[in-house]
């Protein structure tokens, strides 16, 4: 299968746009955010969704939700803008009733593709809920995401749900290299494991994911 330049497509749906649309940006971390606002704000309306039932234990959830909260403030502060974040009380079941018969899968396996889809599909449903134009994740900015993937479902998710997906590959003009500086710019705790128990350091079939 041939891979498509979402990164174009993404500056060609942007182009497109009239006015300043209201987008739901589903959030996976602090440190990816960090890595793709630069290139929203300017363009979109802009609310925060942390949704991540993925993510294990609760206070490592709690600890990246803190941590996204801080960046928030903080960009706000500095860029004289009033980004939302939006979040969910910990729910770790419908991750686990999705994925936990492939634990045994390494990162980036249908077990990574479940998971995907379940928090795009959460996402389009709170941007259609809410009125909001567009949703997108900031889940491309990690070079150890398949983009491909998260478009592809992206795009099913919204012609379900009815919301328009803006599609992108954030790890694309340097996305992950601005995660890393944004990060230290703003002090953001930087995770060594995707989220959930199975992708954790301890477990022999996870692959590094901050290096």
């Amino acid at each position: 299968m041939n891979k498509v330049n979402y990164n174009n497509l993404m500056k060609e749906q942007i182009a497109s746009v009239v006015g300043k649309p209201r987008l739901l940006l589903h959030c996976c971390c602090a440190p990816c955010t960090a890595g793709v606002i630069d290139r929203l704000i300017e363009h979109f309306d802009i609310s925060f969704y942390y949704y991540n039932p993925n993510i294990y234990p609760l206070a490592e959830y709690q600890l990246r939700l803190d941590t996204l909260t801080d960046f928030t403030n903080a960009y706000n502060k500095d860029k004289g803008c009033n980004i939302q974040l939006i979040s969910c009380v910990y729910d770790s079941e419908p991750y686990t009733a999705l994925c936990s018969s492939l634990s045994h899968q390494k990162e980036g396996q249908e077990r990574c593709y479940r998971c995907y889809a379940l928090r795009l599909y959460q996402t389009a449903l709170i941007a259609k809920r809410d009125k909001y134009e567009f949703f997108c994740t900031t889940l491309s900015v990690s070079p150890h995401k398949n983009s491909q993937a998260i478009n592809r479902t992206g795009l099913l998710v919204a012609r379900d749900v009815g919301v328009n997906f803006l599609v992108a590959d954030f790890a694309k003009q340097d996305g992950y290299g601005t995660s890393i500086r944004m990060s230290n710019q703003y002090s953001l705790y930087r995770q060594n494991y995707c989220g959930c128990q199975y992708s954790m350091p301890n477990n022999e079939s996870t692959l590094p994911f901050f290096p």
